[in-house]
C-alpha cells in the first residue's frame, strides 16, 4: 500500500493550494465539522472556491459531509483507507524544507491545470482509479 503522500498532490486530488489548504486544516484539528461560511471564516477565500474545493474533497474521498439543522458540514472521516497517507501529508507539512516541497508541487499542478484549461483540454485522467491502483494494486 502506498503511504507517500505524494499520491494525494495530483490532478483531481489535492491539485491547489485551497485544497491543500482546507485538508491540512482538516488534519491539525481532526474533530473539525463545518460548513463553507465557518470554513470561509477561517480562509478568508471566496465562498464558492471553497464549496468547491470542499466537494471535489469530497469526490475523492479525503473529506465527508453530514447534513444538520445548519446544512451540509464538512469532515475527515474517521476511518478511511488513505488515512496512511494522510498522516504523512501532515508530518511531512511540519517539517520546514518538506513544506516547501509540498507547496512547489501543488503549484506545479495547480498550474498545469490552469495551462490545459487555457488550451481548452481537461484533465482526463480518473483520479478514482489512480487512486485505487496505488491502495489496492
Amino acid at each position: 500500500m502506498e503511504t507517500s503522500y505524494e499520491i494525494l498532490l495530483t490532478p483531481g486530488c489535492v491539485d491547489s493550494p485551497l485544497k491543500l489548504h482546507l485538508l491540512l486544516v482538516f488534519l491539525h484539528h481532526p474533530t473539525i465539522t463545518g460548513d463553507v461560511e465557518k470554513l470561509n471564516r477561517w480562509l478568508h477565500a471566496p465562498p464558492w472556491d471553497v464549496e468547491n474545493a470542499l466537494e471535489e474533497l469530497v469526490e475523492v474521498g479525503l473529506l465527508i459531509y453530514d447534513f444538520d439543522a445548519d446544512g451540509r458540514n464538512y469532515r475527515l472521516p474517521i476511518h478511511t483507507k488513505y488515512r496512511p497517507v494522510l498522516s504523512s501529508l501532515s508530518i511531512c507539512y511540519n517539517d520546514p524544507f518538506q513544506r516547501d516541497t509540498i507547496y512547489a508541487t501543488v503549484r506545479e499542478v495547480y498550474q498545469e491545470q490552469q495551462f490545459q484549461a487555457w488550451l481548452g483540454g481537461q484533465y482526463s485522467g480518473d483520479v478514482f482509479t489512480t487512486l485505487a491502483e496505488r491502495f489496492i494494486g
